[in-house]
């Protein structure tokens, strides 16, 4: 379970991503689609693309 203060930020990313990216690709994803420090303490949730 997670627990959250209300200072905390969430950020949902819209659509999918290709979670076979490095970390270091997620990071630039959060850096360049939400102009964030993705090393902040800050939580970014992200959906994946289901397969058939």
């Amino acid at each position: 379970m997670l627990t959250l203060s209300s200072a905390h930020p969430v950020y949902l990313a819209a659509g999918s991503t290709d979670l076979r990216k490095s970390i270091d690709g997620l990071a630039a994803l959060v850096q360049e689609g939400f102009g964030l420090d993705p090393a902040r303490s800050t939580t970014i949730a992200v959906s994946a693309r289901s397969s058939p």
